[in-house]
């Protein structure tokens, strides 16, 4: 994979705003994180922070990393109690017609 291809990240994420799904709850953690990040540091502002080194890009991502289980858990959770909901019979099944309709 070409990791210096700019236009085509900006592709794939266009992409995946158009599919929709969770895709606006991770960007939002996304930024989220990034502005905790930038709040750590007092001597810099959110205009100053729209570009970082490698170490803070890598203090960001590590940020990211130790935040995203939680937040797929939340995920994980509401998925697990709307599933929950099609299981009439306390079976801990979903019948297949309930499943894709």
């Amino acid at each position: 994979a070409n990791l210096t291809d700019s236009r085509r990240h900006q592709l794939l994420k266009k992409g995946a705003a158009e599919v929709g799904g969770n895709w606006p709850m991770l960007v939002a953690f996304e930024r989220d994180s990034v502005l905790n990040y930038v709040s750590s540091k007092s001597e810099q502002s959110i205009a100053e922070a729209q570009r970082f080194t490698f170490q803070e890009s890598t203090t960001i991502m590590e940020g990211l990393a130790r935040g995203y289980g939680k937040w797929q858990h939340s995920e994980c959770q509401a998925m697990k109690k709307d599933l929950m909901k099609l299981d009439v019979d306390g079976t801990g099944r979903v019948p297949v017609s309930k499943f894709y309709s």
